[in-house]
């Protein structure tokens, strides 16, 4: 045999390579027909798995005819899914366009907010019962501070103010083709509440937020953007020559300043920015959705890519673009190294073909498009909203989760994959974290900050829980240990807030933090000590 037979022979008798996601057909329960624009995930139960909120909201400059239920699905194992909406969250329906989590009130267990758009509804803030009744809510947005109907497609908890507990960002401008079909643009800027501790909230207005209005903001991140271990906002917006991105600086107590000069320009529209260390230099990049060259009547179809940040290039911070793809009508993002090769991969979500495209991150910020990681023939059915990537059945690994909607007469089903491939073996990446310096007052408590990266950062998530040990020594040489959890107040961004443990008469304190992700891989920084006095 020639050796072209015997490698011809070899091609034809190689078996084919197994797709690493696999679709799980009818894992979640409840309509096939209804228009989801977002999804995120949270042990509402706190039973060790992941539940699901779905936002469910018809119509795209307007609300639909359609009103529709607040969904949670419950977790039953196995990659199943029980829709227990009206049992758990009481029968309430708005045109919602995003769900965000968090603990408001510091109790230890999840809550929710749904944020409306276009039918007059308030914000719809779920309180978690918790002990008393895990994982069923109370309706309690207006009781909480929200009495106020906004045009929301975007939002996010997070620490503005560094006191170790979750505010919120809320947008408030939705239309944005004006200069396309003459309907009236929705001006507005994204609104900040700051949180009380208690879990009530009030409005901040005045110079320490004071953005410009603009039209179509689809995006909100709270992300220590400029490294200096608070919590900065960047939005993104889609509209026709009006604002692009707002980049709110933070001082460190709340007062931000509008520093959006410093992100890349963009032309039309910017449907969403996701931020992470995406080359491995320990400092925040940009994925960008959307940016175009300018406003076209077809200014959907526009470009895609990572954006370096220059601070150790050129000494100042500032982004530059590193590669750019074009798309059809794109929508999210999720950075997920679903390949575990320690750089983020991003799983983008279209309305168009595909559906679901994977970029592999090839090193150098540079992203290409790699064909056959999810399956195929869902493109034209299943017009993607929203996606999330989360390790659903407690295997080690993540899977992918997108919710459908928007195109009329198309299958709005909701679709999970399970993720076939490898299990994640990979720690957390502790990218910087805070080494306080001395002397320092010998009363507590004492506040440490960390950024991390792992396998997955999606609007703020990424599945890795933060605790730190600590102890402090009394002049006698005695050491009052304890252990603390840490807060997640930006995106990767820990606060550990290390109370006194020898009531003012220690001399030193020591400390070491750790972080734990969903697959059990462990990171710990050294050990650090501080003189008081």
């Amino acid at each position: 045999m020639s050796p072209i037979t015997t490698i011809a022979a070899l091609l034809v008798a190689a078996p084919a390579v197994a797709q690493q996601f696999q679709l799980v057909p009818g894992s979640l329960s409840g309509s096939a027909q209804t228009w989801t624009e977002s999804v995120e995930c949270a042990d509402v139960d706190r039973d060790g798995d992941l539940d699901a909120f779905f936002a469910n909201g018809g119509g795209f400059s307007s609300a639909s005819a359609i009103a529709y239920q607040h969904q949670l699905s419950i977790n039953q194992g196995g990659l199943t899914f029980a829709d227990e909406s009206l049992a758990r969250l009481g029968a309430h329906v708005t045109c919602s366009k995003r769900v965000v989590t968090g603990d408001i009130d510091g109790d230890g267990w999840v809550d929710a907010m749904f944020l409306n758009c276009f039918d007059g509804s308030l914000p719809s803030l779920y309180r978690n019962r918790g002990a008393a009744q895990p994982g069923h809510f109370a309706f309690e947005g207006a009781q909480r501070g929200f009495t106020e109907a906004l045009d929301s497609y975007a939002g996010q908890f997070g620490d503005i103010d560094d006191d170790g507990d979750l505010d919120v960002v809320i947008s408030d401008s939705t239309t944005f083709w004006s200069q396309l079909d003459s309907i009236p643009a929705v001006f507005g800027h994204p609104r900040l509440y700051r949180n009380d501790g208690q879990g009530f909230f009030a409005e901040v207005v005045g110079p320490a937020w004071a953005p410009v209005d603009s039209t179509g903001t689809h995006d909100v991140q709270i992300v220590d953007i400029d490294g200096d271990y608070d919590a900065d906002v960047l939005a993104s917006n889609v509209s026709l020559g009006v604002k692009k991105f707002y980049l709110m600086l933070n001082d460190g107590s709340g007062n931000f300043t509008d520093a959006d000069s410093l992100l890349p320009a963009a032309g039309a529209n910017v449907w969403e920015s996701e931020v992470a260390d995406l080359d491995g230099d320990r400092d925040t990049d940009l994925f960008v959705l959307g940016v175009t060259d300018g406003p076209s009547p077809q200014f959907w179809l526009g470009r895609h890519g990572a954006f370096r940040n220059d601070v150790l290039r050129t000494g100042s911070f500032g982004f530059s673009p590193t590669s750019a793809s074009g798309g059809t009508d794109i929508n999210e993002v999720v950075l997920f190294d679903y390949d575990v090769d320690g750089d983020l991969d991003a799983f983008i979500s279209t309305l168009g073909v595909p559906a679901n495209q994977v970029q592999q991150n090839q090193g150098g910020l540079q992203f290409q498009i790699t064909p056959g990681v999810l399956p195929p023939g869902l493109d034209v059915q299943n017009p993607t909203l929203d996606a999330t990537a989360a390790d659903l059945d407690g295997d080690g690994d993540y899977d992918y989760l997108s919710v459908q909607g928007e195109y009329a007469g198309a299958d709005w089903r909701n679709t999970l994959f399970e993720n076939l491939g490898p299990r994640d073996t990979l720690a957390p990446v502790i990218t910087r974290w805070e080494r306080l310096a001395g002397p320092r007052s010998p009363s507590g408590p004492w506040v440490v900050h960390a950024q991390v990266r792992d396998q997955v950062v999606d609007d703020g998530k990424d599945w890795v829980t933060a605790s730190a040990r600590y102890a402090v020594r009394t002049p006698d040489g005695a050491w009052h240990p304890a252990r603390i959890d840490g807060l997640s107040v930006a995106s990767g961004l820990r606060r550990f807030e290390l109370p006194d443990t020898a009531s003012g008469q220690g001399v030193a304190l020591v400390y070491a933090l750790h972080f734990v992700d969903a697959a059990g891989n462990r990171s710990n920084t050294r050990r650090h000590m501080v003189v008081l006095q």
